[in-house]
């Protein structure tokens, strides 16, 4: 089966000229398949699981229906001589898809990089995308670990910060927040502020945990319910000790786990904001309390439900009646 392949003029996404420092746009150009160095791809420490096989095959049913020429272009290093093969550098699954069609060429952007360290951080940050393909937090880790281990990558809690917001800008900063934790661990680097994951948490308490308990186990020692409690979970984990008490009597204690420090907001702050939200709960609780005992009802109504069935009324709000019998 014959492919039309667009030529050079035909594609209209613009490449980024200096998208990361040490990477630098040379030109767009069509190239001859057989002048790249496939094996270049092998190993790669941008990609930790390689070549997905659905991904590629998803590639090759895309390319039979047509090239879509506002896409990113696959990306080539440039040669450092003239008989010398090209390097693939964002050719991953493109490249596996191409070949099984049986292409001869195909149009790519080629960039100079300075080192490793940007290349393979232009790697991730033209994966940094929703489709599949895109670059798993895994991959990010393992390249980060990779880049310190090489010493391309400066060993520090700051530095790995910075490189991972350059490269995922796309990810949520929680995510970011954890591919750094990841990375500080697996390189012993030492972090400013540190979280725990369930494993971590885990084994704080069976090593300086005196016996506690967390999540609402019950503490024989202490005569008390145990949780650990994280940033935002405050008025969860006070009504979840609420109802230990309503149902045994007990009362119950909370170690708290602060979130990352945030910009403008760092831990000691965030500890803060913690304890001032528990306070108001606290607060909230005794009032709660008086009003209660002078008014003698519940400082709320329930007004009924949302019509969401298929058939009722969307009109009007469906009682609760037929609902409070089965309590």
């Amino acid at each position: 089966m014959s492919y039309n392949i667009p030529n050079v003029e035909d594609f209209k996404y613009i490449a980024p000229k200096n998208p990361l420092p040490g990477v630098r746009w040379i030109e767009r150009k069509k190239v001859n398949l057989n002048d790249i160095n496939y094996d270049a791809n092998l190993n790669k420490i941008a990609r930790l699981n390689g070549v997905n096989p659905a991904h590629t095959k998803a590639l090759e049913e895309s390319y039979k229906a047509g090239v879509d020429t506002s896409k990113p272009l696959p990306v080539l290093e440039k040669t450092a001589g003239l008989f010398e093969k090209y390097a693939p550098v964002d050719y991953f699954h493109r490249g596996r898809a191409q070949q099984n069609l049986g292409w001869k060429e195909y149009v790519f952007d080629i960039y100079e990089f300075a080192d490793e360290k940007a290349r393979v951080s232009f790697q991730l940050l033209m994966n940094d995308h929703p489709p599949q393909g895109v670059a798993s937090t895994d991959d990010i880790v393992q390249a980060g670990i990779k880049l310190i281990q090489k010493t391309k990558l400066t060993k520090s809690e700051p530095a790995v910060t910075k490189w991972v917001k350059m490269i995922a800008p796309k990810k949520h900063a929680s995510t970011r927040g954890n591919i750094v934790k990841k990375i500080c661990q697996q390189t012993k680097t030492r972090q400013a502020w540190v979280t725990y994951s369930k494993k971590d948490l885990e084994k704080f308490y069976d090593n300086y945990g005196q016996g506690m308990t967390k999540g609402g186990a019950f503490d024989i020692t202490r005569d008390k319910y145990g949780y650990d409690v994280q940033t935002k979970y405050e008025s969860t984990y006070a009504t979840r000790a609420l109802k230990r008490l309503s149902e045994s009597g007990k009362k119950s204690y909370f170690l708290l786990h602060t979130d990352s420090p945030i910009k403008n907001k760092d831990g000691h702050i965030m500890r803060t904001d913690m304890l001032r939200r528990l306070k108001g709960i606290e607060e909230s609780l005794k009032y709660f309390v008086k009003w209660y005992n002078k008014h003698k009802k519940m400082p709320w109504e329930i007004v009924g439900f949302l019509p969401q069935e298929d058939g009722e009324d969307e009109t009007k709000i469906i009682k609760t009646t037929r609902y409070e019998k089965k309590i």
